[in-house]
């Protein structure tokens, strides 16, 4: 690569890098959303899908008294919520569930792009798991949740914060979430991948590119 491929390909990697520094998390919270509505996308989450029950990932509201307007009837999904193992007591509002009396199922979340998953809150809960994917496949390893079932925390209603190393877990454009019987989920945290940094990839290999053919031509 001569002079100024590698002047272009400097000038690429800071814009990257600046857009990067620049990005800042987004909380999903799936607070625009009307009680009982059917979610199928959220901001930068371009599908979400429900396998189990009824195939339908549900907005239910912890704030509804006596469940009215609910999908369903459901005493253990009112707020608030405290968290397992002591800590900070929530009413959420808004949160996702499968439509599933309680024979649990998993939600799939397709990002619009490349994310960083920084943390979620999860509630009521009797267990499952949490998987990351992207474009290699299955990255890093399946995460368990906990139980925040109040058959196993007392009585009250319970929720689970996790979060996902100190860094979190980067380059994520698929997450399935997998209750095995009821659950719901809320305010999942997330890092876009700024927009500079996809350009910079493709512009990077355009150049590169380009001075392999100079330099084949070259030598011809």
């Amino acid at each position: 690569m001569n002079a100024r491929p590698k002047l272009i390909a400097a000038g690429l990697a800071s814009l990257a890098l600046v857009a990067v520094g620049q990005a800042t998390a987004e909380v999903i919270d799936f607070e625009g959303f009307s009680n009982g509505a059917t979610v199928t996308s959220s901001g930068i989450i371009s599908s979400i899908t429900a396998s189990g029950g009824f195939n339908q990932a549900r907005i239910f509201n912890t704030a509804a008294s006596n469940n009215a307007g609910n999908v369903a009837t459901d005493p253990d999904l009112i707020a608030p919520f405290s968290e397992i193992g002591g800590g900070q007591v929530l009413s959420p509002g808004n949160v996702l569930i499968i439509q599933d009396n309680a024979n649990g199922g998993t939600l799939t979340f397709m990002f619009a792009g490349p994310i960083t998953v920084l943390s979620m809150n999860v509630f009521d809960a009797d267990g499952g798991t949490v998987k990351f994917f992207g474009s290699g496949g299955q990255i890093g390893t399946t995460v368990n949740l906990g139980n925040s079932d109040d058959t196993a925390n007392g009585a009250g209603n319970w929720y689970e914060a996790l979060t996902f190393g100190a860094t979190g877990v980067a380059n994520v454009t698929k997450m399935e979430l997998y209750f095995t019987k009821s659950g719901a989920v809320d305010d999942i945290t997330v890092v876009p991948l700024p927009a500079a940094a996809w350009l910079f990839g493709s512009a990077l290999l355009g150049v590169i590119g380009i001075g392999s053919r100079r330099r084949a031509r070259a030598s011809a």
